[in-house]
């Protein structure tokens, strides 16, 4: 289900996006203080804010991970003990309007985290089923393939019979962002995994690279582009936490007004994908004007709070539904925040197949190392 130009998907459904308030958009853009006021920066827990009265999307279902072809696959040497089994994965779709871990009240527990592992529950009460098999052959790669500085702590967990290990997300998506998360579905694969997400190897190894795909007010005149814009936090008195904002050119922010140590580097490579320009509907007041937005590519090299959310506010181009940092016209444009996490890229460890010499069933497993690439179609 898929339309280009004017419409999304939103909950299964082709939905127009609201041309005449993004024509407001356009002419009020010289009033560029009053869109400042419009900016409602969350506290880092608040992206599991207060969902009582929102709806849950739970439609989130599995996807499948391909491995680079020789040409693509830069990683494919033997690194020792960094990277996660990749059948000690599991990748799944987010719906937007969903939660990826639970929050604090009764209200906040429905979640991705709690929805895969309700599955993955009653998946392993029935044998030969797509979650069994998924389950089974993960704990069979963990036991072979355990790290050899974890042996002994598998051991002495074992003897000791600790509680069985429950699957977690290795990273998280906001609220109302949607697309590719990947679970742990070992003890071993989310350590490794998490490690990935760490600033310090996404800058130094470029083991991971997530892209997003979003609908942005307006047309971008470049083609291409880097913000570098940074990100910390600043404190709000009269809602009593502390807010993302990014520190760019129009700021009335400086340095010290941080804070201590949240600023951060945050930085954001750009490409446009396609521009639209689509005639208003019919209206008194908006004669025949033409309503303007792009479909842009983000590549985040930093993993800020909000970051793709207020680089692209920073230079004037905010996310079509954004009700946290855009003005009210840009907000109501789309009935979802229009971000979403289309690839995700990453170095694997994979075992021989199996009765292969070296395989799984063997007392010496044989792995090498990898690079896959797991996709969800954008909607929109």
């Amino acid at each position: 289900m898929h339309q280009v130009g004017g419409y999304i998907v939103h909950q299964n459904a082709l939905t127009p996006i609201a041309r005449k308030a993004l024509c407001r958009w356009e002419t009020e853009q010289e009033d560029q203080q009053e869109q400042r006021k419009n900016l409602q920066c969350e506290e880092e827990n608040q992206d599991e804010r207060d969902v009582a009265d929102q709806p849950h999307d739970s439609s989130w279902y599995l996807l499948e991970a391909s491995e680079a072809s020789p040409s693509e696959n830069k990683f494919a040497i033997d690194n020792g003990e960094s990277w996660p089994f990749l059948d000690q994965l599991l990748f799944v779709h987010k719906p937007s309007e969903l939660l990826t871990l639970p929050g604090i009240g009764p209200h906040k527990q429905t979640c991705l985290a709690s929805l895969v592992n309700d599955w993955l529950e009653i998946e392993k009460a029935a044998i030969n089923s797509q979650g069994f098999d998924i389950w089974q052959v993960a704990q069979a790669s963990a036991l072979f393939n355990t790290p050899p500085s974890k042996k002994q702590q598998r051991k002495q967990r074992k003897d000791i019979g600790t509680h069985e290990f429950v699957p977690r997300p290795c990273h998280r998506l906001d609220y109302d962002t949607s697309g590719v998360l990947v679970f742990g579905l070992t003890r071993d694969a989310l350590r490794l995994t998490n490690t990935l997400f760490q600033e310090e190897s996404l800058a130094t190894t470029k083991l991971l690279q997530k892209t997003y795909v979003a609908l942005v007010a307006g047309h971008v005149a470049n083609d291409t582009g880097v913000i570098d814009y940074p990100i910390g936090k600043i404190y709000n008195a009269e809602k009593d936490f502390n807010e993302f904002v990014c520190l760019d050119d129009a700021s009335p922010y400086r340095p010290s007004d941080f804070v201590d140590k949240s600023l951060r580097k945050a930085t954001t490579k750009w490409t446009v994908l396609q521009r639209f320009s689509l005639p208003v509907e019919v209206d008194s007041n908006t004669g025949g004007d033409f309503v303007r937005y792009t479909r842009i590519q983000l590549q985040p090299q930093t993993g800020r709070g909000h970051q793709l959310r207020l680089h692209m506010a920073s230079i004037g181009h905010y996310i079509l539904g954004d009700r946290l940092h855009a003005p009210t016209s840009i907000a109501t444009a789309t009935p979802r925040l229009c971000l979403h996490a289309e690839t995700l890229e990453m170095g694997v460890r994979m075992t021989e197949p199996s009765g292969s010499k070296g395989g799984i069933d063997s007392k010496e497993p044989k792995h090498y190392a990898t690079k896959i690439k797991v996709e969800s179609i954008p909607p929109f």
